[in-house]
This record gives structure tokens, C-alpha cells and sequence, in this order.
């Protein structure tokens, strides 16, 4: 279980997933968070709840898969959506009612990359990158260098001072993302 919580600490958390989802992010991941709260609009909060869908949940697979956004229509890439999506049996059967829809349930699906992926698809796709440097009290912070034309900044240096490295660069990634116009 430790090794799921230290791979947790390296994904992006779930608002960074959906600005990369909005910015058409689309590399394989071995994890993705699913928002059941706003799939299911149709229930009550109560309901919600008493079906444990009232939250978004984050789940890995053995296999790399890929979703991401286009202007017409979300999609996913890589097998079959039941194997690699939803692997809880309440899920698998919630998949076979009749309130389930494959083409709005995809709207609330989102890759969990790693924060280095997240890093490094700013860089090569954006070109916008992430410096991260450590303080003499061993706090953390970050740097956006643009080096392109594209986005009219010469650096931002970021406004916090972070415990860790990884949310230095997750609020490093997720202000980058803020950046780009879609």
C-alpha cells in the first residue's frame, strides 16, 4: 500500500488533471481519476453518497492508457474502456445499468500523469519550463521560463514557499497550465 501512496505523490492531483485534459494532454498514463460526482448529475447528493459516488476517485492500471479531449468529442485510446477503467465490481455493474453513458462518462474521466510527464509535455509541447530550486531551510519553490514567443512572459517565480519538491512543481505546473490559452 506504501508504494501506491508514494505513486500518488508523484500524479498530478485531479484540478491539474483537468486543465491538461482542457489543454488536450493525450500521452499514456498508468492511472486517471474519475469524477462520479458530475457523471451522475441525475442523483441527489444522497444518493451519491449511499452509491459512494459523491467524489472523484483515482485508480491505476497494469496497463498505459489515454484520455484525452478534442473540440468535437473526449476519447480514450487503448483497449477495452471496462478493463482498464473501472475495475470495482459496483462499478463493472453500474457500467451495465441502464443510467450509464459511455459518451458522458468520458467527459468526466482524466489522465493522472506523473508530475515529471506533466513537466516535461509543458516543455515539448508549450515550451515552457519548470525550474524548481531548494532554499537553505530546505523549502521548495518554482520557476516558469518560457522560451518561445508563444507566451508573452519572461519568468514567473513562484509566490510560496513548499514543503517538498513535488508540490513545488505540482503548483509550478499547474500555474504554467494557466498560461496557455486554448
Amino acid at each position: 500500500m506504501r508504494n501506491l501512496e508514494n505513486m500518488k505523490e508523484n500524479l498530478v492531483q485531479f484540478e491539474t488533471a483537468k486543465l491538461l485534459k482542457k489543454l488536450k494532454f493525450s500521452e499514456p498514463c498508468f492511472a486517471y481519476y474519475v469524477d462520479f460526482s458530475n457523471m451522475y448529475k441525475e442523483y441527489s447528493k444522497k444518493e451519491l453518497k449511499l452509491k459512494k459516488l459523491d467524489k472523484v476517485e483515482l485508480y491505476y492500471t497494469s496497463k498505459s492508457v489515454c484520455i484525452h479531449g478534442s473540440e468535437k468529442r473526449n476519447s480514450f485510446c487503448g483497449g477495452d474502456s471496462q478493463e482498464y477503467y473501472i475495475r470495482d465490481v459496483e462499478y463493472k455493474e453500474l457500467l451495465n445499468s441502464n443510467i450509464f453513458n459511455k459518451s458522458r462518462a468520458e467527459y468526466h474521466w482524466y489522465s493522472a500523469p506523473t508530475l515529471s510527464l506533466a513537466q516535461k509535455w509543458l516543455r515539448e509541447v508549450h515550451e515552457l519550463d519548470i525550474i524548481i530550486f531548494v532554499f537553505d531551510d530546505h523549502t521548495w519553490n518554482y520557476e516558469i521560463r518560457p522560451f518561445n514567443n508563444k507566451i508573452k512572459i519572461k519568468s514567473i517565480i513562484g509566490n510560496g514557499l513548499f514543503k517538498t519538491y513535488e508540490l513545488a512543481l505540482e503548483s509550478g505546473i499547474l500555474e504554467a497550465l494557466k498560461l496557455i490559452k486554448v
